[in-house]
């Protein structure tokens, strides 16, 4: 009885982390129209330079940009924001269906190599810009998932008190 109930909560966690990476990769991905994705990846297909000048790999390049008011207020807070929230689930699914993988090194190896993997395909496909801040706040957003993920573990195995 309590197998089947590990059983089912693990293939529903399963579904979601599918459901997950789904949506995560449509997001990266194919956030504009399919004739736009296709226009962006010929053009910018065509100068490898274009790429590399609007590529960031100075840490909090980016980040100390948009915290110091050069941008709009809401398209920083949208980016940042986006890019912490688009990855605290992957540090919740990773804590709890990876047997391997329950320490923080883990999670921050396993979202680095993720993060990075999405920003170098955005980089050679030319549908997006390689900015290693984005990598910073991805694993920041799973590092926020893994300690959320502890907290509920803690919490749902806690010993109950019953009331007579």
């Amino acid at each position: 009885m309590i197998k089947d109930k590990i059983n089912k909560k693990t293939i529903i966690l399963w579904v979601f982390f599918i459901v997950y990476l789904a949506v995560l990769i449509k997001v990266i991905f194919f956030k504009y129209p399919p004739g736009v994705i296709y226009d962006l990846f010929k053009t910018r297909n065509e100068s490898w330079a274009f790429r590399l000048t609007n590529s960031n790999v100075l840490p909090m390049k980016t980040i100390l940009y948009y915290l110091s008011g050069s941008e709009s207020t809401l398209i920083s807070i949208k980016n940042m924001l986006g890019n912490i929230l688009a990855f605290i689930p992957l540090g919740f699914f990773v804590l709890k269906l990876f047997i391997r993988t329950k320490h923080l090194g883990h999670i921050l190896i396993i979202s680095l190599v993720i993060s990075i993997s999405f920003e170098l395909i955005q980089l050679l496909t030319g549908i997006g810009c390689f900015d290693i801040d984005d990598v910073l706040l991805n694993v920041l957003g799973a590092v926020m998932g893994y300690f959320i993920g502890r907290l509920c573990t803690k919490k749902y195995n806690q010993p109950r008190e019953f009331v007579s």
